[in-house]
């Protein structure tokens, strides 16, 4: 008699597993995206970039967008992952995450990083959200000539959707003896000038409202 109340508590458990998660697997998941009003100057979100995977039943979810400039002498774009998991990563798994995905995208495009030129820190987006940024200087081998890159990766919890945030930018500089930081500037500018140490004789090249990742919406 005991033995078929314990096998009926075990079935009982059982379902309510399987209910929770079907439930959680049938969640959606909005993928942060950057606001439309900035989407200027040939930036636009290339659709067949769009990437969506699921796993673990469904418990996590991720999906991916990337908005690319038609500039193909400084080619520059920015991939914004969305993630939803059973829990939120802490904030020093989310940056390591960060990081691995800036080594394998510049991997896959056969950028070297320079990671003494490498530099970190926080920021608030306009979307009220502190974030921890990474900036990289990088270079690329086109033809006989070594390009100039710089990469940023920046990532945040957004509580009020349960989902994390990665963004990954690149841009190249640099076209044989040509320079263009208008497009870097674009994807990194804020407010504050965060980035003012990118800018020389204090133009403010780097001070602006309409940054990509300063617009990312994410709730």
């Amino acid at each position: 008699m005991e033995d078929n109340k314990l096998y009926a508590i075990i079935a009982i458990l059982i379902i309510i597993l399987i209910f929770v998660i079907l439930l959680l697997s049938s969640s959606d998941i909005n993928g942060a995206v950057v606001s439309d009003t900035v989407l200027d100057n040939g930036w636009y979100e290339d659709g067949e970039e769009r990437f969506f995977d699921s796993r673990l039943l469904g418990l996590e979810k991720q999906i991916s967008l990337t908005y690319r400039l038609d500039n193909h002498n400084f080619p520059s774009f920015l991939t914004v992952n969305t993630y939803k998991t059973v829990f939120m990563m802490n904030e020093k798994d989310l940056f390591e995450k960060t990081v691995e995905a800036i080594e394998n995208s510049m991997k896959e495009k056969k950028v070297v990083l320079d990671n003494q030129s490498a530099k970190n820190g926080y920021r608030v987006l306009e979307n009220k959200h502190k974030t921890m940024y990474i900036v990289y200087n990088g270079t690329k081998l086109s033809g006989n000539f070594e390009e100039d890159i710089r990469v940023i990766g920046e990532t945040w919890n957004c509580g009020e959707s349960g989902i994390s945030v990665i963004a990954v930018g690149y841009s190249q500089i640099t076209n044989n003896s040509n320079k263009n930081t208008s497009h870097w500037a674009k994807i990194i500018k804020d407010q504050s000038n965060t980035f003012s140490f990118y800018s020389k004789n204090n133009n403010y090249e780097f001070l602006g409202k309409d940054g990509l990742i300063f617009n990312i919406e994410c709730h």
